[in-house]
């Protein structure tokens, strides 16, 4: 127990464990691995520049790989290296490393292929590798599902446990600091992947992103500065809601923009090109932010009385259909399944809320998949258009069955002792919060609305609650601020707004309900 009854219940909420509640009074310092692993690997990188031989990192097309790829390109080109690089077209190419890249590359003269944030999966482009007797040094952190035919493999699996749960980048970074000792912009690049692929913020995740937001903010680089929508102190959820979704824009819209671009935007040094290609990426960000928000009203539409939603049309984005489902799994306090039509085909994906385990939704329907890949709470799927009713009614049956208990994902009940300046930036002091360690949303009772009015993304209220008025937004800009719902009850994210030097809580509202 504390003197702090909200971080008694926020240690409860994520069910802590004694270590991890150590961790919170005494973070972690960040130790670099010195695993076996990482020295074999490092003298493989330097036996190979010693030797001449021309190398290329073969990365992903979300942030963890889109940074994982530039910390190793930086981190070979500072030792001298002959390095390429090449990150496939989410769309032409698909995930991971193939056989198209691997042969095109070694007609090149490449004979040294170090992939990360993938691999493990790539079996036929490794056996030509292989074939070749190149090498294939592969940093990932997914799944094994069979035994990976390469030439060394670095899994977080394979690592102490201070050092498992990292990332693409994680691993990235861990190799750098083996080969060219420690880098601050690359610690902030791994900090930033590190958010941006949710992984568990415990041991050495979380003492990267506790020192690299540190030197975001002491070091300004110039080419994050212009991707923040703020000018004051950064924090894990700027990176997560700010930064991150401009990076993985660059994938999401593969169809308009070649995602390879970033690599040396992020390895820029000369401000008018880094202040050029900024604005770039803030277009590109709009344009996916009009693109969603147009498949998000066109999926409203769609809604019918459903558990679970499947919604198809030849109109979604396939670049932009998780964030999608996300958005309405949410609101609707549902499993939803946001899926593209294409020649016959709908690919697409899910997401779960209320603790539904989607592998376990979709297994009576499975026989129907010409494609799955995902976890619990989110998925890749894809299956004709003709068995698409079939997939609905077979996952709606089979919902019932199912536990769909709302879970810890539902929140916290917010008290009047808690909702207090003081004690919610007591709480503040023990952040990063993130996968492990959630700032969870709150649910408030007997809420009054006294003002409501639009603005250019949502609604803006003005609420009474436990007797005094507090600011609140919501970005559900579908809803009418004439046609409200009845409602005394809202789910919302609290935090501290600092602006104009007012300090004072304020609610992003999330959902809306009778309880």
């Amino acid at each position: 127990m504390t003197n702090n009854t909200l971080l008694d219940a926020l240690i409860e909420f994520n069910q802590l464990k004694d270590h991890q509640i150590q961790e919170l009074y005494n973070p972690p310092k960040l130790v670099f691995s010195e695993h076996e692993l990482f020295l074999k690997a490092s003298g493989l990188i330097r036996e190979a520049i010693t030797n001449q031989r021309k190398m290329i990192v073969c990365g992903d097309y979300d942030a963890d790989g889109i940074i994982a790829t530039t910390i190793m390109v930086q981190t070979l080109r500072k030792m001298g290296a002959d390095v390429g690089y090449y990150i496939p077209n989410r769309f032409t190419e698909g995930y991971g490393l193939n056989v198209a890249t691997v042969e095109k590359a070694l007609d090149k003269g490449y004979s040294f292929f170090i992939c990360v944030d993938n691999g493990v999966s790539a079996h036929s482009a490794l056996k030509i590798l292989n074939e070749h007797h190149a090498t294939s040094l592969i940093l990932d952190h997914h799944q094994i599902e069979q035994e990976v035919d390469c030439t060394h493999l670095i899994h977080p699996d394979m690592l102490d446990e201070f050092d498992q749960n990292m990332c693409g980048s994680g691993l990235s970074f861990q190799l750098s600091h083996h080969l060219i000792g420690f880098d601050a912009y690359l610690c902030s690049l791994a900090a930033i992947a590190t958010i941006a692929d949710v992984m568990p913020l415990w041991g050495f995740n979380r003492a990267c992103v506790m020192a690299g937001i540190e030197l975001i903010n002491q070091n300004g680089y110039e080419t994050l500065k212009p991707l923040f929508n703020k000018t004051g102190i950064i924090n894990e959820q700027d990176i997560a809601f700010q930064l991150v979704p401009k990076i993985n824009a660059f994938g999401r819209l593969a169809d308009q923009v070649n995602v390879n671009q970033l690599v040396e935007y992020l390895s820029l040094e000369h401000p008018y090109t880094i202040q050029t290609f900024a604005k770039e990426m803030l277009r590109i960000n709009d344009r996916r932010k009009e693109i969603n928000q147009t498949m998000y009203i066109e999926a409203l539409s769609l809604i019918d009385e459903a558990d679970v939603q499947v919604l198809s049309s030849p109109q979604f984005h396939e670049g932009i259909v998780g964030i999608t489902a996300g958005r309405l799994a949410s609101e609707l306090r549902k499993p939803v399944f946001v899926l593209n039509e294409h020649q016959g085909r709908l690919k697409g994906s899910a997401r779960s809320f209320g603790g539904i385990d989607l592998r376990a939704l979709i297994e009576p329907a499975s026989h129907l998949l010409l494609r799955y890949g995902g976890h619990a709470a989110a998925a890749g799927i894809e299956l004709k258009k003709d068995d698409e009713n079939e997939f609905k009614r077979l996952i709606n049956e089979h919902v019932l069955t199912l536990d769909v208990s709302e879970g810890r994902d539902d929140g916290l009940i917010m008290r009047m002792e808690w909702f207090d300046m003081d004690v919610i930036e007591d709480c503040m002091h023990f952040r990063p919060f993130g996968h492990g360690f959630v700032w969870p949303e709150f649910w408030f009772k007997d809420v009054e609305i006294r003002d409501v009015q639009r603005m250019r993304m949502g609604l803006r209220f003005k609420l009474m609650i436990f007797g005094r008025m507090v600011d609140a937004v919501s970005f559900n800009d579908t809803m009418n601020e004439t046609h409200l719902p009845v409602f005394n009850s809202i789910k919302a994210q609290v935090s501290i707004d600092d602006y104009r030097s007012r300090r004072q809580l304020k609610l992003l509202i999330k959902s809306f309900a009778e309880r």
